[in-house]
């Protein structure tokens, strides 16, 4: 009897783990877990493997605590902010939220009732900006753009570069330790590519620069000199002449 009693025991608390692997109950943002059914971490939607409570359970733990709508008395104003128009939006739309301002021009002063009153004539719009006249349109930006990659001649082109994708792998096969794709992932380069001005420049630098992080670095003579001629290579090119002209006519 003692024995049976023991075996529903540990059916029952087996039936209670898998149906812990079901869901997300206590386990949001845990590690992936290979014997769950379903995943809690915050990769789970990317792969599409969330359990169905995720979005329930998980998500609302992530949202950002509400922000203050009022200026704390005791809190000590900095120098800085004694210079700026806390009562207005001017130059500060979509700015972080400041706790010191009275008033607010982000995107949730809207919600908790506490936007500076120019908020909607400066902020309404432009997505971050205030109205200006000389403020950088799209169409200025689409422009600059088509300009800079119509005159990029040190691209590759298709031809120069071979992938060979080989094999895609699944979420459910990240965790196995199987090299899915042992082939080499360049069918072909052309290696004339690196004795362009500016590829051969950044292939210098490559070997100046600690691997791990979290060590200090320290250039010598030579070191310094290849990261000079490899912004000397750069600015000679036509994309970074184009960009520079760009941003020069917009600061006038």
């Amino acid at each position: 009897m003692k024995a049976c009693v023991s075996l529903i025991v540990a059916m029952l608390c087996g039936l209670a783990w898998a149906g812990n692997l079901e869901s997300c109950a206590s386990r949001c943002n845990e590690k992936f877990n290979r014997d769950a059914a379903c995943q809690c971490d915050r990769q789970c939607p990317q792969h599409d493997d969330c359990c169905e409570d995720y979005g329930h359970l998980c998500t609302a733990e992530e949202d950002p605590p509400e922000p203050k709508a009022f200026l704390d008395p005791e809190d000590e104003i900095p120098v800085s902010h004694l210079y700026a128009a806390p009562n207005s939006c001017q130059g500060r739309c979509r700015e972080a939220y400041d706790k010191h301002h009275p008033c607010h021009c982000n995107d949730r002063c809207l919600e908790f009732g506490n936007c500076c009153e120019d908020f909607y004539s400066l902020c309404g719009d432009h997505e971050g900006f205030s109205h200006r006249s000389d403020a950088v349109t799209k169409e200025d930006l689409q422009s600059i753009s088509e300009t800079i990659y119509r005159v990029d001649t040190n691209k590759a082109h298709k031809e120069d570069i071979i992938l060979n994708s080989q094999n895609r792998v699944s979420p459910s096969e990240t965790g196995n330790q199987v090299d899915r794709c042992p082939e080499p992932l360049f069918t072909y380069v052309n290696e004339q590519l690196f004795t362009k001005p500016t590829y051969a420049a950044f292939i210098n630098l490559l070997n100046n620069y600690q691997r791990a992080t979290g060590h200090g670095e320290h250039f010598g003579a030579q070191e310094l000199e290849e990261q000079a001629l490899f912004l000397r290579e750069v600015m000679k090119t036509a994309v970074m002449k184009e960009l520079y002209g760009f941003l020069h006519h917009q600061s006038e």
